[in-house]
């Protein structure tokens, strides 16, 4: 591939493509440019070159590339880290065709993704139509919801376990997945889908382990990152950043959230009954209840996200995030197979 994509930087076409493409940066006034006839290896190895050669005008902003298809992704990320390149797929949201527990595996890496994001982890990212307009969790809500834990910090096991729960989390008799953590005495152990880790040697490091915090009292005395299956400390941490483990959380003035949501019941609860729909109204009725009751107790619901317009502060009929928010207003998109992409 670096044979390939040295020809290309030899191509007078692609330094035009380059050259347009920067001073579009620096002007600020982007628009789309077309690339037709290229065979699958001459357009990875574009991809290739346009992500080396405009590093310094992304200013750490990733390159973001669309497929038409989740295989082709994979394909296109696979490729892309083989060269070095700090590539990551973003899911599409997994379906659920029963009422049974189901995995947060996918949640959990679309999270690792957009914290990923924020902390300028990638030089690409990849996805689908479907996943780009699929709903996720607001970046200043993401950034809101991270727990900062430090090893010197005044905190009590049962503060920490409450920031937890309002974070996503969930309570284990042993972390053996991420989003849980376990509470046992003064011991806390946390097995974040992404964390961002300050070891004793002053250096930070994207973490995928689980941590454990030990407290003396009411304030931290160690902090460190464990193997989740065996318990064993791999490495002694100053600091920890935890990310939230649900794209639902509960968080800031809770009280008002919930005030909101039982006045729009009552609304609804109203409209029922004058349309002579009593079944209708005692259903919504104890389901909401239930549901905030939920929320309040363990910071999630089955079907949370028919909530997530209180949790995002938006108003009737705003739409909601998607993970075009978290780039900025001035980005790189390359849309590959745009005749079956975009149409998507």
């Amino acid at each position: 591939m670096s044979f390939i994509t040295n020809a290309i930087r030899l191509d007078s076409e692609y330094r035009q493509l380059l050259d347009t493409v920067k001073k579009e940066f620096s002007a600020h006034k982007p628009y789309p440019i077309a690339i037709s006839g290229l065979s699958d290896g001459a357009s990875d190895a574009c991809i290739v070159s346009l992500v080396e050669d405009t590093s310094r005008e992304r200013r750490g902003m990733p390159l973001f590339i669309i497929c038409p298809e989740e295989k082709e992704c994979l394909r296109l990320q696979k490729m892309l880290v083989q060269h070095g390149i700090r590539a990551s797929f973003y899911l599409n949201r997994d379906l659920n065709f029963y009422n049974i527990t189901a995995s947060h595996e996918y949640e959990h890496e679309r999270l690792r993704v957009l914290s990923g994001i924020l902390n300028g982890d990638f030089d690409a990212v990849i996805t689908t139509p479907d996943a780009l307009l699929g709903y996720t969790i607001p970046p200043q809500c993401l950034k809101e919801n991270m727990l900062c834990i430090d090893n010197t910090e005044q905190l009590e096991p049962k503060e920490l376990a409450n920031r937890l729960i309002a974070a996503g989390y969930a309570r284990a008799d042993l972390v053996d997945s991420p989003g849980q953590f376990a509470l046992r005495g003064g011991i806390v152990d946390i097995y974040p889908p992404n964390g961002r880790f300050g070891d004793a040697d002053g250096g930070t490091k994207n973490g995928a382990n689980a941590i454990r915090v030990e407290f003396f009292g009411d304030t931290i005395d160690r902090i460190s990152e464990i193997d989740a299956l065996t318990g064993k400390i791999l490495n002694d941490l100053k600091h920890a950043n935890i990310f939230p483990a649900s794209h639902y959380v509960v968080g800031g003035e809770k009280e008002e959230i919930f005030k909101q949501i039982h006045q729009d019941k009552f609304r609804q609860i109203e409209f029922f009954k004058a349309n002579n729909k009593l079944i209708e109204a005692q259903r919504i009725e104890e389901r909401v209840n239930y549901d905030v009751e939920m929320m309040k107790e363990m910071g999630y619901c089955t079907g949370i996200e028919n909530y997530s317009r209180y949790f995002d502060g938006r108003e009737i009929g705003q739409p909601p995030y998607t993970l075009l928010d978290f780039f900025p207003k001035d980005f790189v998109v390359f849309v590959d197979e745009s005749h079956i992409t975009l149409p998507q």
